[in-house]
């Protein structure tokens, strides 16, 4: 379980296919079946609209009973995380090649109107096949969903300096060189 939910490993019996189904979390005060009103549902579907191979690809969204879950493609893998708690700080090379498949997937990301907020190890998976894989963007934001997104999250350390201007802190006054 998440900050934004709880995913499992599930079977799409239409498309008889495995899927990763993420139920997501509904904010206090908000009620059931108030799913549509849920920033998430338009990070969906902004991503559903991504096509890239360093993009978790998002399959659907549906409120069932209450509850609102996403089911996006399985993935086969472990976390950059995890590798690097299994194996220790990881070769410059892979860790260049790491980046630069990051910054390509970043690039088809902001392509669709999105900012991730919340890149960090454990949101990227090396699939078995070698494939980089960008993850959990259910912290994410849209630049034009303006005051129906929801405040600053993300993991402090790895947040993106390029937030909406509603998300920016002020920052102590500079001073300017007088000429």
């Amino acid at each position: 379980m998440g900050a934004s939910g709880e995913v499992w490993r599930a079977w799409d019996p239409w498309l008889q296919r495995e899927v990763a189904l993420k139920f997501l979390q509904v904010p206090k005060g908000l009620e059931a079946g108030a799913a549509s009103e849920l920033p998430l549902l338009d990070e969906a579907r902004a991503l559903a609209r991504i096509r890239h191979p360093g993009v978790v690809a998002v399959h659907g969204i549906a409120e069932h009973g209450g509850r609102v879950g996403m089911w996006m493609e399985f993935l086969e893998g472990a976390t950059l995380a995890a590798e690097i708690e299994r194996r220790g700080p990881l070769p410059w090379r892979q860790v260049a090649q790491l980046g630069l498949d990051l910054c390509r997937a970043l690039e088809a990301v902001e392509g669709a109107g999105v900012v991730h907020r919340d890149i960090k190890p454990a949101n990227v998976v090396l699939e078995n096949s070698g494939r980089v894989v960008l993850t959990d963007f259910g912290l994410g934001r849209r630049w034009e969903l303006g005051d129906r997104a929801w405040g600053t999250s993300g993991t402090p350390v790895f947040m993106s300096p390029a937030r909406s201007p509603e998300d920016r802190r002020p920052h102590a006054p500079t001073s300017t060189p007088s000429v």
